[in-house]
């Protein structure tokens, strides 16, 4: 089942949405013409500079008219794939309750260990996977990781599919894949929304959610070889100081974050959903042997992501340990695939989640030599 539908303009709406669009673009030039030499200081790349003043005024798109310009996520895995000449299988997958979503298995390389890192794009849970960031992003990071496919989930957005919807595919997903891979060859990412996805379905893992199947059985014991979180979007409250402090810098603000939630309705006493409700004893045992979260300086969701990383008792990255913790400087939400969207320099946080596959990745590798 495709993420979503897209919306049929009418004749009025197309003439709405040319003149919508202008006005977008005026906005951006005169938000990249005032931040221009500021952010040039703080060491930007023009490119970066141009594309997150275009995020910024999305905003004066509303969400029907986003949805008339944008394809749903299989098809821009399709498209992305056909361009690149990379081989694509999809899989449908059954959900325990309500539709099904489709698994991409986009193959990298035919290697003997037949690792592969399952990613969850982000996107509030109501915008299908981006094309030009989000997607290559996710690939270049599994080529870190030496993995042998980048397997995407295609889930149903809201307000289509509310919570807890997407955790229920996310977990007949990864029961699907443990039917021919075990935890120790999978790799799980996410961002954003994505990044959530993964986090609530580790918390299903140790507390399984009463809709969903749960995975203990499927794991048996056994720990997933890593997971990396890339701004992940944890808590439904939007209070915390960083969001006042970053809200002139960070695209993503408490405005745009609002209807996300209203079309997504989650429940905010349930750990699988407002993830900051688990104390350290809840999260001090996930079933992943490595786990790395990222957060950009200027992001709004910082305070929030740094909270989290406490109660998983997270690292600075690079110390070593179990779980660490990325900030990025001067950057904002997703940094990393913002900067791949315009062919910018990766930052910080791009650069050490790429190191941090390989480690992961060449760690696991060199066990399975000395065997």
């Amino acid at each position: 089942m495709p993420s979503h539908q897209m919306h049929e303009s009418s004749p009025g709406e197309k003439v709405k949405l040319c003149f919508v669009l202008v006005g977008l673009v005026i906005r951006s030039l005169l938000s990249f013409s005032i931040k221009l030499i500021p952010r040039l200081a703080a060491g930007w790349p023009l490119g970066r500079i141009l594309v997150v003043s275009y995020m910024r005024s999305l905003s004066w798109l509303s969400f029907s008219q986003s949805r008339t310009i944008t394809v749903p996520t299989g098809q821009a895995i399709q498209k992305f794939c056909q361009k690149a000449g990379l081989f694509c299988k999809s899989v449908d997958v059954p959900s325990s309750s309500g539709p099904q979503a489709t698994l991409h298995y986009i193959q990298i390389a035919d290697l003997p260990q037949p690792r592969l890192l399952l990613y969850f794009h982000g996107g509030g849970y109501c915008h299908p996977i981006d094309a030009f960031g989000q997607l290559p992003f996710a690939l270049e990071c599994a080529h870190a990781a030496s993995a042998s496919s980048l397997v995407c989930l295609e889930y149903t957005l809201a307000p289509e599919l509310p919570y807890p919807g997407q955790l229920l595919q996310a977990v007949s997903a990864v029961s699907h894949i443990l039917e021919t891979h075990n935890p120790s060859q999978i790799l799980l990412g996410g961002d954003s929304a994505g990044g959530h996805l993964l986090l609530s379905l580790l918390a299903h893992i140790q507390t399984p959610h009463p809709a969903a199947k749960p995975l203990s059985e499927s794991v048996q014991g056994e720990k997933f070889l890593g997971a990396f979180a890339i701004s992940p979007w944890v808590s439904m409250n939007y209070n915390s100081p960083s969001f006042a402090q970053n809200a002139s810098r960070d695209y993503l603000r408490a405005e745009r974050i609002m209807p996300f939630i209203e079309m997504w309705k989650p429940s905010l006493i349930e750990v699988w959903a407002e993830l900051l409700v688990g104390d350290g004893e809840f999260w001090g045992d996930v079933k992943v042997e490595r786990v790395l979260l990222t957060s950009g300086e200027w992001e709004c969701f910082y305070d929030d992501i740094v909270e989290m990383a406490g109660k998983l008792k997270a690292r600075e990255v690079g110390v070593g340990g179990k779980v660490e913790l990325c900030v990025g400087e001067r950057e904002v939400h997703i940094q990393c695939a913002v900067d791949m969207a315009v062919g910018a320099r990766h930052g910080k946080s791009a650069r050490e989640i790429l190191a941090w596959l390989r480690r992961v990745g060449g760690e696991k590798r060199g066990v399975l030599e000395e065997v």
